[in-house]
């Protein structure tokens, strides 16, 4: 695992609004759960009353979405899946257990209903740098830390995407999600106007924000390393 990962940051580090089907959405709060769950509780106390807020909000959504999906093989797990996730988040349980009920739950999304969660093309990393200095760092700062000049008016906080815990529980397509349907109940707003390649691109650079250089070049290295096993 460690492996595909450090092939991953090398990757990373070398490569009218539409309204979001309920779907999307789902696949969407999934994700966010997965990432922010971590911020709001710990140790079974809420440590973040607005995050947690948030979170017992879009559990309750995620499991209302699953009563509502088509009808697939699929649903019945994804539905019993979500049901978990609410009790989870209710009950304030370990955020490793979240983390395994959304992982599953994101998975089963993507298994039964056959969804696209890559580009069609590789993204432009100095177009996304170029967006994310034109359209985020009021909000994320210059350097994507989440202190922007509008940062301290903002609840819940914007995210800091140099962190590297939350870094390891996002998911590429989780953030063009988000920039592509923003998120309610926060002033992330969404960016549907931007063509998907300039979405994709902004996703790929903030993902890419938190790992070091020496992360990225051990990617790298086993990026060449499995290259020349292959040959």
């Amino acid at each position: 695992m460690r492996k595909i990962l450090l092939v991953l940051l090398y990757l990373l580090g070398t490569a009218a609004a539409q309204a979001a089907t309920p779907l999307q959405r789902m696949q969407q709060l999934v994700d966010y759960v997965g990432v922010d769950y971590p911020g709001a509780v710990a140790g079974g106390e809420v440590v973040n009353p607005v995050e947690y807020a948030e979170m017992l909000d879009f559990s309750r959504t995620i499991q209302d979405l699953a009563e509502g999906l088509p009808v697939t093989e699929a649903r019945p797990e994804i539905r019993t899946t979500a049901a978990l996730l609410n009790s989870l988040v209710t009950a304030r349980s370990d955020a490793h257990q979240v983390s395994e009920a959304t992982g599953k739950l994101r998975q089963l999304l993507i298994n039964g209903y056959d969804l696209a969660v890559t580009p069609a093309r590789t993204p432009d990393l100095q177009r996304g740098k170029a967006l994310f200095a034109q359209q985020c760092t009021s909000c994320h700062g210059v350097e994507g830390k989440g202190n922007g000049p509008l940062a301290s008016t903002l609840e819940p906080a914007p995210t800091n995407f140099t962190d590297l815990d939350r870094y390891r529980q996002r998911t590429l397509h989780g953030l063009y999600s988000t920039i592509t349907h923003g998120v309610n109940g926060t002033a992330m707003k969404s960016y549907a106007k931007l063509p998907d390649d300039d979405r994709w691109a902004l996703a790929f650079y903030v993902g890419q924000l938190a790992p070091t250089d020496l992360m990225k070049f051990e990617g790298k290295q086993v990026l060449l390393a499995g290259s020349i096993a292959l040959d």
